[in-house]
């Protein structure tokens, strides 16, 4: 298999994130015309109109399993204040399952890169334990599964170039801490809705990943990434705005989501890299 194998999956992976990035600035000109058609409904409505002062209702009808009878939840009414904050957290969980699409994505990257490095015979690919199918040309023998932290340890520790440019890019990105983010609050959005509700537990397990960083510069970095709500942190990937010294808006935007994106590809990127500079030689 030659080095065109590694650089399809590479394209193809680029092309993912990039559709993931024009979904993510599709929702947000959706949702900021629903947030607009929201508040001209409410300012358009007469002032007798209960809608105005008790809040727009919403219903759930169901049946009775065992009469079939129609039967109802009790009806939500949401205010002006409720029916825009839950049109900013719908664009909010979009933009969490988009990260989490963007990581799974990479994460099937780095599967198939490092798959290829065990059949290339390069020694960036570690053999596991008990391992007994040497020789073989099938590059489903050497896929280890969806184990990231192993296998960009591999390419740590195999590849100086790699070593050095994960923690230390002309970027300014650490990609190594931005990954273990990542991870944690994909962990997060899919196994507690965006809401972390131990965010001392969520540090400490970062820490675990960051064994050689200050826990203090990891827990400042990971704070920026949740906002208060509803007696819980949660996850926060909006655009916000960029002030100036004097605390004026400058016209520019900090896009923690679109950060993420181009930090995948930009790994990606420099996996690719360590590869194809590799020497060959058979693993052992």
């Amino acid at each position: 298999m030659s080095s065109d194998y590694l650089q399809e999956q590479f394209t193809k992976f680029t092309a993912t994130i990039s559709k993931l990035n024009l979904y993510k600035n599709e929702a947000r000109v959706v949702f900021d015309s629903q947030d607009k058609a929201i508040r001209s409904f409410h300012e358009q409505l007469p002032e007798w109109s209960l809608q105005k002062e008790q809040g727009r209702p919403y219903f759930l009808h169901y049946q009775s399993p065992s009469t079939g009878g129609d039967l109802i939840v009790s009806p939500i009414t949401n205010k002006l204040a409720d029916q825009l904050e839950l049109n900013a957290l719908q664009q909010l969980k979009t933009y969490h399952w988009l990260l989490v699409e963007a990581y799974e994505a990479f994460v099937k990257f780095v599967g198939k890169a490092y798959a290829h490095c065990g059949l290339e015979g390069l020694n960036l690919w570690q053999r596991p334990h008990k391992w007994s199918r040497d020789g073989s040309r099938k590059l489903d023998n050497y896929n280890t599964g969806d184990k990231p932290y192993g296998q960009l340890k591999a390419f740590r520790e195999g590849s100086e170039h790699f070593a050095r440019y994960e923690t230390n890019s002309p970027t300014g990105r650490n990609y190594r801490v931005v990954f273990v983010m990542m991870e944690k609050l994909r962990h997060v959005i899919v196994h507690n809705g965006g809401y972390s509700d131990n965010f001392k537990r969520l540090i400490d397990k970062m820490q675990g990943e960051l064994k050689d960083m200050d826990i203090r510069v990891v827990k400042e970095y990971a704070a920026l990434h949740f906002v208060p709500h509803r007696g819980s942190d949660l996850i926060d990937l909006f655009e916000s705005p960029v002030l100036d010294e004097n605390g004026v808006e400058t016209g520019a935007y900090l896009d923690i989501l679109l950060g993420f994106f181009r930090t995948v590809v930009e790994y990606a990127q420099l996996i690719m890299e360590c590869i194809q500079a590799h020497p060959r030689s058979v693993s052992t």
